[in-house]
C-alpha cells in the first residue's frame, strides 16, 4: 500500500506560483508581519497577546470570555485571534452591563 504522501503530482506552473504565494501570506501573519502599506496583514484582528497588552487582562480572562460565548476567536498555529469589534462589544457590554 503506497502512502498518500509518496504520490507525485504534476501541477501548472501558475497554480504552484499560487500556492506558494498563499502559503507566503500564511507565514508573514503567523511571524506578526505587516502587509502593504504598513497595515497590518491581520486587517482588524488582534492576537491574545496585543489584546492582554491593551485591555490590560489576563489569559484566563480570556479563556472565560472564549468559553462563556462572550468573544468570538479564531486560532491559528496555535494563537488565538480576536477581531477588533468583537472586543469593542464586549467592553461596550460590560460597561452598559448587559453582556449577550
Amino acid at each position: 500500500m503506497q502512502n498518500q504522501h509518496d504520490q507525485f503530482y504534476l501541477v501548472p506552473g501558475s497554480v504552484l506560483d499560487k500556492i506558494l504565494d498563499g502559503q507566503s501570506k500564511i507565514l508573514n501573519l503567523l511571524n506578526g508581519q505587516s502587509g502593504p502599506l504598513g497595515k497590518s496583514a491581520l486587517g482588524d484582528f488582534i492576537s491574545e497577546a496585543e489584546a492582554k497588552k491593551l485591555l490590560g487582562k489576563k489569559t484566563t480572562w480570556f479563556w472565560k470570555m472564549r468559553s462563556s460565548g462572550f468573544l468570538p476567536s479564531s486560532k491559528v498555529g496555535g494563537k488565538n485571534y480576536y477581531r477588533m469589534q468583537d472586543i469593542q462589544r464586549l467592553l461596550d457590554s460590560t460597561f452598559t452591563g448587559n453582556q449577550k
